[in-house]
């Protein structure tokens, strides 16, 4: 886990990256303290570590209508960050009461407290975790809906983007695509053209082979028929430079 060096009370940077030496430091979260302690030397360290329970961490989260956690919920809770700020957040955005089970396994898949603002931030307010989880397990980050939208792709559903995830739809390769002449598809059709392996490689190669702007649905059945720009080439030099439909 990446933990900013200004959360390390006790640790500085200079014992990170000094001669070393043995260390102690602590890290605290809503539901408890971690406490460390160990050696650092040129820049590693190890060693072990405690947790103490926040004693009053259960009656403020039953304050806020959530059942108490057990001690390993509050563990896990402390160790993901998921807190009070987080639980704010929840309720900025209109979501539905989670349990506390739900709070603990929203943060065992990555959905901390930046990633809820962040989503927010961009209109995915989705009403419960579990969608929420969902988006995260599958890949999309802000990141990934931010560069979608550079290139044209706004304002998707939350399923539209874990289906463009899921079937390889990168910032890149819509760029790609976008600078081979095909940058007006609807996700739909972009993703269709991606399960069949159509790729702005394929296509810049087809039309230096002489065919070029072909609409996408020819250039799929192209695709799934093995008619490489290799093979039109070869078989132009062999005299019989045919219309793709007759070369399929």
């Amino acid at each position: 886990s990446n933990v900013a060096i200004q959360q390390l009370e006790g640790l500085t940077s200079a014992q990170l990256t000094g001669a070393g030496g043995p260390v102690e430091f602590r890290v605290r979260r809503d539901a408890g303290t971690f406490t460390f302690e160990g050696i650092f030397r040129s820049g590693v360290g190890a060693g072990t570590f405690s947790f103490t329970p926040d004693p009053n961490f259960p009656a403020e989260l039953a304050k806020r209508g959530l059942a108490r956690p057990t001690a390993l919920e509050q563990y896990q809770l402390a160790r993901h960050d998921v807190g009070y700020a987080f639980l704010d957040e929840l309720n900025r955005q209109g979501y539905a009461k989670p349990d506390t089970s739900e709070l603990v396994r929203a943060g065992q898949h990555g959905v901390n407290g930046t990633y809820l603002r962040d989503m927010g931030a961009l209109g995915y307010r989705l009403g419960s975790l579990e969608p929420l989880i969902k988006l995260r397990d599958h890949g999309v980050d802000p990141a990934y809906i931010r560069e979608l939208a550079a290139q044209g792709y706004k304002g998707l559903s939350a399923d539209d983007l874990r289906r463009a995830r899921d079937h390889g739809i990168s910032p890149e390769y819509v760029r790609a695509m976008r600078d081979a002449g095909y940058g007006s598809l609807p996700m739909e059709e972009l993703i269709r053209a991606r399960d069949h392996g159509v790729s702005a490689e394929f296509v810049r190669d087809l039309g230096d082979a002489g065919h070029r702007k072909l609409p996408l649905e020819q250039l799929i059945r192209v695709r799934d028929h093995g008619v490489s720009p290799e093979y039109v080439r070869d078989m132009r030099q062999l005299g019989h430079a045919l219309p793709i439909d007759e070369l399929v």
